[in-house]
């Protein structure tokens, strides 16, 4: 609906124009679409999440807007709208009992003309490129922090062995490191220090003597203990902040939150 609209007044704006009907010179005249008028739809529906409506917004606005000032604010909401289809249209179809291959031959059918997902694992997922194009194109956007979270987030697996557990929490530094005055400091230092509470109970209480390890454990809960710290240092009282204060009490108690 939102995007007839868009075609509807601007075709009518048009007209109007055309026929003298839209005033000229120093009177002032009504706003017509733009490019921020389209990111201003796309963005409501995004916060509506009606993620197939705001896809179709913003691959507009990025097709038809590439010198906008909101250009790079466009590559965020876009990710943000391919992992929100994926979400809804796909992995929710598949919770509610559809079979995984019904339910990626319809989402492929409705929404692979976006390009961006990979399709050679069991599950469908979103390949990250609107958040790479926009740390490539723009790094120093006001904008960019979320995007390389958000990428970070993407290689995360909760499946993960140590190796890759490790690697995540790299990624997660990073992110810092090149944005350490990014809003998400706090949520990212809780992500960090639960990545390494999990590596700490995975050395420090597996079954099998070639994976427990003492010195790895010791380590990986220093980290933990750390890191949930500083997450707790957050100037607002924030949901990151009670978690890493339940997980502390729990690994400084000996409680095991992993399974």
């Amino acid at each position: 609906m939102r995007l007839q609209l868009i075609v509807c007044v601007a075709g009518l704006a048009a007209i109007l124009f055309l026929q003298g009907c839209l005033p000229s010179g120093k009177i002032k005249t009504p706003d017509l679409p733009d490019d921020r008028l389209i990111f201003s739809q796309a963005q409501q529906a995004l916060d509506a999440r009606d993620y197939p409506d705001a896809a179709e917004l913003l691959k507009i606005f990025l097709r038809e807007f590439p010198e906008s000032k909101q250009y790079s604010w466009g590559l965020q909401r876009m990710g943000e709208a391919m992992q929100g289809l994926l979400q809804t249209q796909y992995l929710r179809p598949i919770e509610n009992g559809q079979e995984e291959k019904t339910a990626r031959e319809a989402f492929l059918a409705t929404y692979g003309t976006y390009a961006c997902w990979l399709t050679d694992n069991a599950r469908l997922t979103y390949d990250g490129s609107h958040y790479r194009k926009l740390l490539k194109d723009d790094p120093d956007s006001n904008i960019a922090d979320e995007a390389a979270y958000r990428l970070a987030l993407l290689r995360s697996d909760p499946q993960a062995q140590p190796e890759k557990i490790e690697q995540e929490v790299q990624d997660l530094g990073r992110v810092l490191e090149r944005y350490p005055a990014t809003s998400f400091r706090y949520e990212i230092l809780y992500m960090m220090a639960y990545r390494y509470h999990e590596l700490y109970e995975f050395y420090a209480h597996s079954n099998r003597s070639s994976t427990a390890n003492r010195a790895e454990a010791q380590h990986s809960r220093e980290k933990a203990v750390y890191l949930y710290s500083l997450a707790l240092k957050s100037p607002r009282h924030s949901l990151f902040a009670e978690k890493a204060w339940q997980n502390l009490q729990d690994l400084e108690d000996g409680r095991r939150i992993f399974p």
